[in-house]
């Protein structure tokens, strides 16, 4: 079994251990901690980049069961269903997709996220997909900097990475499905840099940023809002262009906005 699941399998205070052998009667050796340390092995969740807490690349330990063939079989089954108990759920980080993307991972309204989910063939209800909103990386406001430093909270801490937790197979099939799409956005997605007044950046965000995004399959991508710059990006799909600018034109022009010296 995992070395990292011995305290799990123990149970607090040997409950686990205990009840098992209470009711099987037989005598159960796991090694200490220390008779099985190796240096340098990493423990499952403190992997990096898009590795998964992959229980199989964890250091091994061999459990010794001594009693009679039937109990001691059946002992063997009550502790391989405690370690297939926390081995069966996983949480995986995508730390290394780039955030432009992800408007797209998550479709108009999540419909994307929802469809990963549910899907029988990818989350099948078992996962939940959870991606970043593009508020996320903005810079923080003016004070609002202050108060996290307050709380302790730093920029660092912010966790940025598209998270998928629940059941092993199906948070795999859901990861291969985003990074699948990943790699075909970047091969295929081009962008459009125009300029747009930065008054009427407002309205290219929120609802209308989304139903850009339902009917053209394109993002629009603003500069901060204390940035100064009038350029407006649009990222998609190069035969979708053109019909994204059209609506991010018509939806800037819909309000007119004057500037008047009092």
């Amino acid at each position: 079994m995992p070395a990292s699941l011995r305290a799990f399998v123990i149970g607090a205070k040997g409950k686990n251990l205990k009840a098992i052998t209470e009711q099987t009667g037989v005598r159960i050796n796991i090694p200490k901690a220390e008779d099985t340390a190796v240096d340098g092995v990493a423990t499952p969740g403190q992997t990096s980049g898009n590795a998964a807490d992959d229980y199989d690349q964890d250091e091994q330990i061999s459990v010794t069961i001594e009693g009679d063939e039937i109990n001691a079989k059946h002992a063997q089954r009550l502790l391989q269903a405690i370690v297939a108990e926390r081995t069966s759920k996983i949480t995986q980080r995508l730390t290394n997709i780039d955030h432009v993307f992800y408007p797209f991972i998550a479709g108009p309204k999540n419909a994307n996220v929802a469809r990963l989910e549910k899907e029988e063939d990818l989350g099948a209800g078992e996962v939940s997909v959870r991606v970043p909103p593009r508020a996320a990386f903005l810079p923080p406001k003016e004070g609002a900097e202050d108060a996290g430093a307050a709380n302790g909270a730093s920029e660092k801490e912010r966790d940025l990475s598209i998270i998928i937790s629940g059941e092993r197979e199906a948070v795999s099939r859901v990861v291969a499905t985003i990074e699948a799409q990943v790699d075909d956005m970047r091969r295929n997605f081009r962008t459009l840099a125009i300029q747009i007044p930065k008054r009427q950046h407002r309205f290219l965000v929120g609802e209308s940023a989304q139903e850009v995004l339902s009917s053209t399959g394109c993002s629009i991508e603003l500069a901060p809002i204390d940035d100064p710059s009038d350029s407006v990006t649009i990222r998609g799909p190069s035969a979708n262009l053109a019909n994204a600018l059209t609506e991010a034109m018509a939806k800037a022009n819909a309000v007119n906005v004057q500037i008047v010296d009092l």
